[in-house]
């Protein structure tokens, strides 16, 4: 039986474990504070999930047959509150509608002991299946039909994952019911890395010169650093050192429903420095020149302050987070050139970088991967570019091989005769 008293923002639970060989009471205490912001109720619900926790800890790690906390107020109570201050706003956000649309509606009114791989493997089938959505269009019922694809199956499952394993860590469940060993998925289909070609690649740069001198710097800093979207939006002035023509990305932007755009640190929370060609130095200049007279030709009506943001909205805001990926989209459509996403500049960059013989540690730092097999998963790409340079090669060879092949046989012929 546990007993608790307040202290301060804190909780102080004990717990009685039974009396010692003198009949005297055995208690064991801890002090729990609570995440801030809940709600009373919530609260309260956060300090039963961690007396129950602490019960089962101080009875060497079984499961009290007694716990009755479910899945959704795990959910809720303990596992996001906990995870808040450690995923990054947009993925916690994501987490957070995971659970509240697809993981809560299946598996919610569970208990944690009571869930099982087959409560699992349901819930994954139930997300495979095509669902019927209604909509009303001008007054009308509409009816379309919506199935995920498996890798979004693929990404809510993660979710589940997290909260199970999380649910072990704290001792409410003995061991995850979502082994991937225990689960059956359907394999998704692997997607080609989408690539620019050397000749897309200078196309582009050719058409570039007849657009603005904002879109030119943004396309040629994503073909030249390999940066993220959210990256190059996150950008300023003062990241630039021209002495040493470096840049030190230091954040990310990002923008939730609802919320004006903000930005966080660089995905794994590590800065990084990349080195730039001088010309592209002399692109910024004319872009930072061109901020400075549209800031004057506004007044008061330039909202920038002294941010100093690279990319901007008309009127010197930061730059909605999708815009360079909208932009692109209409840039290569104007010019006729095959459509490619945005992050396509990301990957050419590092396929281009691997394939001019840069060692992969170095591209890897550059683009900022915590984990090499993401730098290595270019290196097949480049593989098969060799194949291709092979192919080529054979083809001509074979040609000019055949040429000579008759034109000896002309000669032999002309002898003989």
């Amino acid at each position: 039986m546990a007993s608790t008293r307040n202290r301060g923002d804190s909780v102080e639970i004990t717990v009685c474990l039974g009396y010692d060989s003198n009949g005297k009471k055995i208690r064991k205490t801890e002090t729990y504070t609570p995440p801030p912001g809940l709600s009373e109720k919530k609260r309260q619900k956060s300090i039963d999930a961690e007396i129950i926790r602490f019960e089962t800890i101080l009875k060497g790690g079984k499961i009290a047959m007694n716990s009755s906390i479910k899945l959704d107020s795990f959910c809720n109570d303990v596992y996001l509150p906990a995870h808040k201050e450690f995923l990054s706003p947009d993925c916690y956000a994501m987490y957070s509608a995971t659970i509240k649309n697809y993981i809560i509606p299946s598996l919610g009114h569970m208990k944690l002991k009571d869930i099982q791989p087959d409560n699992v493997q349901n819930f994954i089938n139930e997300l495979l299946i095509e669902k019927k959505i209604v909509k009303k269009v001008k007054g009308k019922e509409v009816i379309t039909t919506k199935k995920l694809s498996v890798s979004s199956v693929d990404r809510y499952l993660d979710v589940l994952k997290s909260v199970l394993k999380y649910a072990v860590k704290l001792k409410y469940i003995a061991e995850t019911p979502a082994d991937k060993a225990n689960l059956t998925m359907p394999k998704a289909v692997k997607k080609n890395i989408d690539i620019v070609t050397i000749n897309e690649a200078n196309h582009i740069l050719e058409c570039l010169e007849q657009e603005s001198i904002q879109f030119q710097t943004m396309i040629q800093f994503a073909l030249h650093s390999g940066c993220r979207e959210g990256e190059i939006v996150g950008l300023k002035f003062s990241d630039f050192n021209e002495e040493t023509l470096n840049v030190t990305i230091m954040r990310s932007a990002y923008k939730l429903t609802g919320e004006p755009t903000k930005t966080k640190p660089p995905k794994d929370y590590e800065h990084r420095i990349i080195k730039l060609n001088p010309e592209f130095f002399e692109l910024l200049a004319m872009l930072k020149a061109e901020k400075e007279k549209e800031a004057a030709r506004l007044g008061d009506k330039w909202l920038g302050g002294d941010e100093d943001w690279l990319f901007t909205q008309y009127n010197g805001k930061i730059m909605h987070p999708d815009t360079p990926s909208k932009q692109f989209k209409k840039f290569l459509k104007k010019y006729s050139i095959q459509h490619h996403v945005f992050h396509s500049l990301r990957h050419s960059n590092a396929t281009l970088l691997l394939y001019g013989g840069i060692n992969i540690k170095h591209v890897q730092e550059r683009l900022g991967h915590s984990d090499i097999k993401t730098t290595q998963r270019y290196l097949h790409y480049i593989q098969d570019i060799d194949t291709n340079a092979a192919t080529v090669l054979d083809t001509f060879l074979s040609k000019h091989k055949n040429k000579n092949e008759t034109e000896n046989s002309k000669k032999a012929s002309k002898s003989v005769g």
